[in-house]
C-alpha cells in the first residue's frame, strides 16, 4: 500500500476535466437535441436553455472557488463540425481556465470537431474537389491558438504549436517542473472513407516521432505525464456500447508511452465513465474515459452520466506510480451540479487510482480496521489509500471482504456507500 498523503517533495497537481461538451448553433446537427448546449448567440454567448450545464459550471466553480493548475478536454467540443458551436466551445474553454485559475488549457481534436461529415445528415462531404479548405481548417483559425492555451506564451510560440499539432499529430507541452502534456489528434486519419467518422487512427510517423521527443525531454526531474486525446487506446464494450470506434494502434501508443514513465491518459467519446489500467507491466497508464459533459442521454437504463470532474494527482517523489484522487459531479436538469458519490455512476467522488495491491491483501489490511459496524466516512478518514482505489479494484476488496473475512460494505439505493460490518447470519 502507497502512501496517500502529499509529503515535501512530492508533486502536485490538480487537473480539470471535462470532455464532449458537443456546442452547437440551429439544429443543422441531424438531430433535435444532441446536447443541452445549444447556442442562439455568440455573444455572451447565449443559450437556448437558460439551464444548462455551462452555465451551472461557471456558477459552481465560482460559488465553491474551485481551482486547478491545467483543463483538459478529450475532444467533441461541437456538434457535427457546427462551425458557431465550434468557436463558441474553444472561447468557453479559455475563460472555464481563467475562472479556476488554470495555467494551461487543452483540448484534443474530436471526431465531431473536423469536417469529415456532412451536418444535416451525418453522412461525408468530401465531395467537391475545388473546395480548398481541408477537414481541420476551422480548427486551425481558432483563436487564441488551438490546441494549447498559455496565457503567459507569446503568439507566435502559440502558433508554432498549433502549426506542430497539425503536422505531426501531437503536440508536447513540457515548460512546467510539476508536469508534461501530450495532447494528441485521433482524428488525424480522417478522410473522405465513411468507416473512419467514429474510428480513432495513429500514423506511424506519429508513433516515431512522439517515441523521438519524450526521449529527448526525459530527465532526471519526476514530473505527472499527463496525455489526451478523445478516441480509447483500449477497448471500452461496457453496456454494448460497441467494439469498432478504438484507436488503431493504441496499444502500441501506451507502450510507448510507458517506455517514458507512469502516465495518466484522458479520452472521452464514449460519453460512459470508466476509471481503470490500460494492459502492460507492474504499472500501465492509468486510463480515465470521461463522461460526456453537454451530450443529452436518452436511456436512463445505461446510468450515464453528463459529468465534471477535478483529479489530485500526487507523485511520490521517493518514486512510484502516480496517486489520482477523484472529485465528480453529476449534471441534472432543474437541479445544476452535484457532487457524485454513487457506485453506480461509473466514476464518482472518492474513488481513485494508484493503489495497486493485490484486493485480497487490502482486503486483510482493511479488514483489521473494522472491529465493528463502521460508517464508511469514519474508514476513508483513517484508510486514505482508499481513495487512490479504481471503482473496478473496489468491488474487488468488496468480495475479498466478504469471502475473507465475513464483511459487508453496505449501500443505499442510490449505490453510496455508508457502513462496513461484520454480515449476520
Amino acid at each position: 500500500m502507497q502512501a496517500s498523503s502529499s509529503n515535501q517533495g512530492d508533486v502536485t497537481l490538480t487537473v480539470a476535466l471535462l470532455s464532449d461538451p458537443h456546442f452547437y448553433a440551429g439544429t443543422s446537427s441531424g438531430e433535435p437535441n444532441p446536447s443541452w448546449l445549444q447556442v442562439v448567440s455568440a455573444e455572451g454567448p447565449k443559450f437556448k436553455r437558460r439551464d444548462n450545464p455551462w452555465a451551472s459550471l461557471l456558477a459552481l466553480v465560482k460559488n465553491h472557488g474551485l481551482t486547478a493548475d491545467v483543463l483538459l478536454c478529450p475532444g467533441d467540443i461541437t456538434t457535427y463540425a457546427d462551425p458557431v458551436g465550434l468557436n463558441v466551445a474553444w472561447k468557453c474553454l479559455v475563460t472555464l481556465g481563467d475562472e479556476l485559475k488554470a495555467s494551461l488549457t487543452a483540448s484534443a481534436t474530436g471526431n465531431h470537431d473536423v469536417t469529415s461529415r456532412a451536418p444535416g445528415s451525418g453522412k461525408n462531404v468530401v465531395r467537391d474537389l475545388n473546395d480548398a479548405a481541408d477537414l481541420f481548417e476551422n480548427l486551425k483559425q481558432l483563436e487564441p491558438a488551438y490546441p494549447v492555451h498559455i496565457s503567459t506564451i507569446p503568439p507566435a510560440q502559440a502558433h508554432e504549436r498549433r502549426v506542430h499539432y497539425f503536422g505531426a499529430d501531437y503536440v508536447l507541452v513540457d515548460n512546467d517542473p510539476r508536469y508534461r502534456l501530450v495532447v494528441f489528434n485521433s482524428c488525424a486519419r480522417h478522410n473522405a472513407v465513411p468507416v473512419e467518422y467514429e474510428r480513432g487512427r495513429i500514423a506511424e510517423s506519429a508513433l516515431s516521432w512522439l517515441d523521438d521527443a519524450l526521449e529527448s525531454s526525459d530527465g532526471s526531474q519526476t514530473k505527472v505525464n499527463l496525455f489526451v486525446c478523445h478516441h480509447h487506446p483500449i477497448q471500452h464494450e461496457d453496456h454494448h456500447l460497441g467494439s469498432y470506434d478504438f484507436m488503431q494502434n493504441g496499444q502500441r501508443l501506451l507502450d510507448t508511452l510507458s517506455k517514458h514513465g507512469d502516465w495518466v491518459v484522458f479520452h472521452g467519446h464514449k460519453h460512459h465513465g470508466k476509471l481503470t489500467y490500460a494492459p502492460g507491466g507492474a504499472s500501465p497508464p492509468v486510463v480515465f474515459a470521461a463522461s460526456s459533459f453537454g451530450a443529452v442521454v436518452d436511456d436512463a437504463s445505461l446510468r450515464l452520466r453528463n459529468q465534471f470532474y477535478l483529479i489530485d494527482i500526487v507523485l511520490p517523489s521517493g518514486g512510484g506510480s502516480p496517486l489520482g484522487t477523484v472529485r465528480a459531479w453529476n449534471w441534472y436538469l432543474g437541479t445544476g451540479w452535484k457532487q457524485s458519490d454513487s457506485t453506480l455512476d461509473g466514476i464518482y467522488t472518492g474513488c481513485g487510482f494508484g493503489e495497486r495491491g493485490h484486493p485480497d491483501k487490502l482486503a486483510d489490511a482493511l479488514a483489521g480496521m473494522i472491529p465493528a459496524p463502521t460508517p464508511w466516512a469514519n474508514i476513508i478518514a483513517n484508510v486514505p489509500w482508499l481513495r487512490h482505489v479504481t471503482p473496478r479494484d473496489m468491488k474487488s476488496i468488496e468480495r475479498s471482504l466478504l469471502r475473507r473475512h465475513n464483511i459487508v460494505i453496505t449501500s443505499n439505493v442510490d449505490g453510496k456507500y455508508e457502513e462496513a460490518g461484520r454480515k449476520r447470519s
